[in-house]
C-alpha cells in the first residue's frame, strides 16, 4: 500500500472508528468457532483463518477484512448462487480486553536471515458472557515497530481489570 493510500486509509477509518490509530499491521485471524463468531466474524466456507487489518487504537482493539475473493471461490459462488463476501469489522473495547500477548523475538544472528513471524494472542470477554476467548492473529512479518507494545499495554491498561486478572505484556524470549 503507498504511503497516499495508507494515509487516506487511515483518516477515512479514525472517521468511521471515531478511535486515532496508534499503529496497524496486516495479519491472519484465527481461533475457535466460539471466539471468531463472538468477535462478529465470519469465515468463508472451507477457510480456517481471514486476512485484514489489525488496528490499535486509543479506546479499541480493530480488525478490519476488507471485502476480496479470487477467481475460484467467485466461480463457486457464482455457481451456489451465495452473496458476495462483506467488509467485516471487529472492535474490541478496552473494557472487553484481558490480556494481548506479543512475544518478542529474539536478536540473534539467524534472526535477521529467518524472522519468525509473530503472533498476536488477544483475550477477551464478549459482552454477555463470562468467560474469556482467544483470538490469534498472525502478522506476515516480523512486528518491528516498538509502538505496537506500547499501543497493546495501554490498551489492557485501560480495560480496568484488576491485576490479578490482567497479566503484564509477555516479556519472554523466544528461540
Amino acid at each position: 500500500m503507498s504511503e497516499t493510500r495508507a494515509y487516506e486509509f487511515k483518516k477515512e477509518f479514525e472517521e468511521r472508528s471515531g478511535d486515532k490509530i496508534k499503529c496497524m499491521l496486516m495479519a491472519r485471524a484465527y481461533g475457535s468457532p466460539d471466539a471468531v463468531s463472538s468477535a462478529g466474524l465470519e469465515i468463508m466456507p472451507g477457510r480456517k483463518e481471514l486476512w485484514g487489518i489489525l488496528i490499535f487504537g486509543e479506546k479499541c482493539l480493530h480488525f478490519f477484512v476488507h471485502p476480496s475473493e479470487n477467481t475460484m471461490s467467485l466461480l463457486f459462488r457464482t455457481a451456489a448462487r451465495a452473496d458476495p463476501p462483506k467488509e467485516q469489522w471487529a472492535r474490541f473495547p478496552a473494557a472487553s480486553i484481558r490480556n494481548i500477548n506479543i512475544p518478542v523475538k529474539n536478536k540473534g544472528f539467524l534472526s535477521r536471515f529467518f524472522p519468525s513471524l509473530s503472533v498476536v494472542e488477544l483475550s477477551f470477554v464478549p459482552d454477555g458472557r463470562n468467560n474469556p476467548l482467544s483470538l490469534y492473529f498472525e502478522s506476515i512479518s516480523p512486528v518491528k515497530d516498538p509502538g505496537i507494545y506500547e499501543a497493546a499495554k495501554a490498551l489492557v491498561l485501560d480495560s480496568g481489570n484488576p491485576p490479578e486478572e490482567t497479566q503484564p505484556l509477555d516479556s519472554r524470549e523466544n528461540s
